[in-house]
């Protein structure tokens, strides 16, 4: 795994769960 895809899955994961959160 590169160090750069870490920080990339997690940005995808919290904009995932922050839009789950927002959504009605």
């Amino acid at each position: 795994m590169n160090a750069s895809t870490i920080p990339k899955a997690t940005v995808c994961w919290v904009k995932n769960r922050l839009a789950d959160g927002e959504q009605p």
